[in-house]
């Protein structure tokens, strides 16, 4: 981009490391710029950050992740400083959601509600009903419609083949499968790369703040 982006996002991470916020990258892989991840990896370990790698999803017209790109997040999954969800690169790489056996649980894993109070059923980028809330929302979540409604989760005709991680990563933990598992193995790799991050950052202020005084 013609603009100082990039010079904006370093400060902002500087910034972040100095006042102990926690910050991370997030690096949408596609087609152009598959090739891209070792130079952005070793730009998260220079600034001490997470890189956290999610598939491109087709919704825009776009065509999606190609299984060779998806090979290469797969080949770096296990590396420091990286993050890749091993349950999402088995969805992708099956061809996105299945109705007949779905991955993703919108509108029971995750409920997208407008701003002028309308719960969109099953999600805010398919919408097949608008319901108006005009009740307590506890008490609507115990009605035979809702319980219906949670029947036809992921099995839609236009769910066949979306890959729509806003939907899909949150559903892994509705189910218990091999989704479950391999996203379980991914998160708790990460929280301990953060971890382990998160000291780095403060053993390296603690060395700054000594060659300073």
């Amino acid at each position: 981009r013609r603009d100082n982006s990039y010079d904006s996002v370093i400060e902002s991470m500087e910034i972040a490391r100095r006042l102990g916020e926690p910050y991370q990258i997030i690096f949408v892989l596609t087609n152009d710029n598959a090739d891209l991840l070792p130079g952005m990896i070793d730009l998260c370990r220079e600034k001490q950050a997470i890189l956290k790698i999610q598939p491109e999803w087709e919704y825009f017209g776009n065509d999606g992740v190609d299984i060779k790109n998806l090979q290469k997040a797969r080949d770096v999954a296990r590396e420091k400083n990286v993050y890749v969800n091993w349950g999402e690169l088995r969805v992708f790489e099956a061809g996105g959601n299945r109705a007949e056996k779905p991955a993703c649980r919108a509108g029971n894993a995750v409920l997208a509600i407008s701003p002028d109070g309308y719960l969109l059923y099953p999600c805010y980028h398919k919408i097949a009903q608008r319901i108006k809330f005009d009740r307590n929302i506890i008490s609507f979540f115990k009605t035979d419609r809702w319980k219906q409604m949670q029947d036809k989760a992921g099995k839609f005709k236009f769910c066949d083949d979306c890959s729509n991680l806003c939907y899909i990563h949150p559903s892994f933990y509705y189910q218990f499968d091999r989704n479950f598992v391999l996203s379980a193995l991914a998160d708790i790799r990460y929280m301990k790369e953060r971890h382990r991050i998160e000291r780095q950052r403060r053993k390296s202020l603690a060395v700054e703040a000594l060659a300073a005084g």
